[in-house]
């Protein structure tokens, strides 16, 4: 891969990331987002304790697999060692924008939305 296109990978891969990041911030906060922590239905313990163990789950396994050096030397094989990182910069981003998902709209989506009818 050519090193000035993998240099855009890069920055459009840790662009997403930031964004989603940002995003999380919004979310948490009630903050400049159309959907929030707080705008959700309120669920019994059990049901919450559930969710946030998979969630955490989830974000240990992606982060202790993909840090392994055996999954590395396989992962680089398919994605060339000058965009690893970056792959994995976007898979988390992704993984993190699939958690904020609300119900039928993902948090993108409605992002997007409302800066559509914003105008």
């Amino acid at each position: 891969m050519g090193c000035f296109l993998a240099l855009c990978y890069g920055i459009a891969c840790y662009a997403l990331a930031m964004g989603a990041l940002l995003y999380l911030f919004g979310f948490l906060g009630s903050v400049l987002v159309p959907k929030s922590i707080d705008s959700g239905v309120p669920v019994e313990f059990g049901e919450a304790l559930v969710i946030d163990v998979t969630l955490l789950t989830s974000f240990g396994v992606l982060h202790s697999v993909m840090a392994r050096p055996r999954f590395k030397m396989w992962w680089t094989r398919i994605v060339p060692r000058s965009v690893e990182r970056s792959t994995f910069v976007l898979v988390d981003a992704q993984r993190r924008a699939q958690h904020l998902c609300a119900g039928r709209e993902c948090f993108l989506e409605s992002s997007l939305l409302a800066m559509a009818t914003a105008r």
